[in-house]
């Protein structure tokens, strides 16, 4: 069963809801510290994944290969939200953290679709087809954390940090606009031409899932009592899937695997004012996320894709039900998040 991004922040919310809840008798006794931060945002980065694919036809005389890289941008604007629980006894002797985002905006760059093919054992990969299009996107991204201390020296010190990480981006690829070059069969190699080639409507869509078990350490400073600073470096396992359903082409590639992701996170805390209850609090984030990740592909056909030879030339590429698997499938990503949060403290 797919989750969707409503019952992932369906879940986040009963979960913080039950957290929260389960809190204000243990707060009232003076046992703990929670901080409830609203949060904006800005999200920059892409992701992108490349496979190659090698094949020997029936004539034994070429060697087909074809390589596509796909790069899709996820620059947009979040909201969210983030809370902290510790002990009001000793501030740093543990942090529950969690944090849930979600996107308001799409990505203003575009997403593009570049594709190499070689008809060839001994010529090399020929670039032969590039697009760019538009994106309509939706993410959810949920992060819970846990740090212990390890040492304290002065106002600062360090802490062990483990945690989990949860994402789900989806996209619609929005038209696409761009050139190719026909193929000439009796040579086995493309023509020079650049043909233009463009397009209305969904033509793609993406999904991207991915789970993120992570360790570290955290280094934090509380050089007065209305400032606090963390640093977070961490590193772990990355296990995702994608699916991307190619409209024009009748092709659904779907892909799974594993990899390393890399972690990074800075964050200031400013204590704006003291009240009988409540304090209020300003806090500036910045956070940077790497993975690179090897999996395999599947390629499914659900109708015959086409082909163009020539200018009113058109063959069957692929024909509906044909299925190539085990393709080699290189995922990476680069994301760099921006945030302001405002709250309170109680």
């Amino acid at each position: 069963m797919e989750i969707t991004l409503r019952q992932v922040k369906l879940v986040f919310a009963i979960v913080c809801g039950l957290v929260l809840g389960s809190t204000v008798g243990i707060r009232a006794e003076r046992k703990i510290q929670i901080d409830l931060q609203p949060t904006l945002g800005y999200h920059s980065g892409k992701t992108s994944y490349e496979f190659l694919l090698t094949q020997t036809p029936s004539d034994t005389v070429h060697i087909y290969a074809v390589q596509s890289k796909l790069e899709f941008p996820t620059d947009a604007t979040l909201i969210g939200a983030n809370f902290r629980i510790r002990p009001l006894s000793d501030l740093r002797k543990w942090n529950l953290r969690g944090s849930i985002f979600t996107n308001v905006t799409d990505p203003k760059k575009v997403m593009t679709d570049s594709d190499w093919e070689s008809a060839s054992g001994t010529s090399g990969l020929e670039l032969f087809s590039y697009t760019e299009s538009g994106v309509q996107m939706s993410m959810i991204n949920v992060d819970v954390n846990f740090s212990a201390r390890l040492f304290r020296i002065g106002s600062g010190g360090a802490s062990l940090l483990a945690g989990v990480q949860f994402e789900r981006i989806n996209q619609d690829i929005i038209g696409f606009s761009g050139w190719y070059k026909s193929f000439d069969s009796s040579t086995y190699s493309f023509r020079s031409t650049l043909l233009p080639q463009s397009g209305s409507g969904t033509v793609l869509t993406y999904r991207l899932t991915r789970f993120e078990p992570y360790g570290g350490v955290q280094l934090y400073a509380e050089p007065s009592s209305k400032f606090e600073g963390e640093l977070n470096l961490a590193a772990g396992p990355v296990r995702f899937t994608d699916r991307d359903d190619h409209l024009l082409r009748h092709k659904l590639s779907t892909a799974d695997g594993n990899g390393l992701g890399l972690l990074g996170s800075i964050r200031g805390d400013i204590l704006l004012t003291r009240g009988r209850k409540y304090n209020y609090l300003l806090a500036l984030s910045a956070k940077f996320e790497h993975a690179s990740i090897t999996g395999t592909q599947q390629q499914t056909w659900y109708a015959d894709e086409t082909v163009i030879v020539a200018p009113g030339d058109t063959v069957v590429y692929a024909a509906k039900g044909t299925t190539i698997g085990g393709l080699p499938h290189d995922l990476k990503y680069d994301f760099i998040a921006l945030g302001v949060m405002f709250g309170i403290r109680f």
